[in-house]
C-alpha cells in the first residue's frame, strides 16, 4: 500500500519547463530598454558623490531665496545641475516633492554649458511661488529665464 503511494507522489516535473525569453511583448519591451529614459531637460544630472565634492571645493556659493546655488566649473557640454535637498525640509515626501520643483524651475532656468550648479534647497522651498524660485535661480546664476511657460 504504501509502495504505491509513494510512487504516485514522487517529486518530478508536471509538465517540461517553459522556453527561455520573454513571455509577452511588454516584457519584450522591458527588455530592450536598458537606458535611463530621455527627460527632455536641458541639462545634465550630477549624480556621483565625487563630482558634489568636486563643485563644492572649486565652486563658490550664492544664496537667493529659498536655494543657495554652487556654481563651479564643468566638464564641457551641457550644463551639470545636482539638486540637495536635506532632512531639514521634511519628511521623505516632502524632500521629494522639494526636488521635482527645483528640477522644473531649473529647466526653465537658461544655464551655461560647460558649468557644475548645486541647487541646495532650504524648507521654503516648499512653500514659495513657482515663479518665485524660478527667478531666485536665475538670480544666483546671473542668467536671463528661457521661458516663463514651458510647453
Amino acid at each position: 500500500m504504501y509502495d504505491a503511494v509513494s510512487a504516485s507522489t514522487a517529486s518530478a516535473p508536471g509538465c517540461a519547463p517553459a522556453p527561455a525569453g520573454p513571455s509577452s511583448s511588454a516584457a519584450a519591451s522591458r527588455v530592450v530598454i536598458a537606458s535611463l529614459p530621455e527627460t527632455g531637460r536641458p541639462y545634465r544630472s550630477l549624480r556621483s558623490s565625487a563630482e558634489f565634492s568636486r563643485a563644492y571645493k572649486t565652486g563658490t556659493r550664492r544664496r537667493c531665496g529659498a536655494v543657495t546655488v554652487v556654481i563651479a566649473p564643468g566638464p564641457a557640454g551641457p550644463a551639470t545641475v545636482g539638486f540637495v535637498v536635506g532632512k531639514r525640509v521634511g519628511s521623505a515626501v516632502l524632500r521629494n516633492r522639494a526636488k521635482r520643483r527645483l528640477r522644473e524651475a531649473a529647466a526653465r532656468c537658461a544655464l551655461k554649458s560647460d558649468t557644475v550648479y548645486v541647487l541646495i534647497a532650504d524648507r521654503a522651498v516648499l512653500t514659495a511661488p513657482f515663479a518665485g524660485l524660478v527667478s531666485a535661480i536665475n538670480r544666483c546664476t546671473g542668467e536671463e529665464s528661457v521661458s516663463e511657460e514651458r510647453a
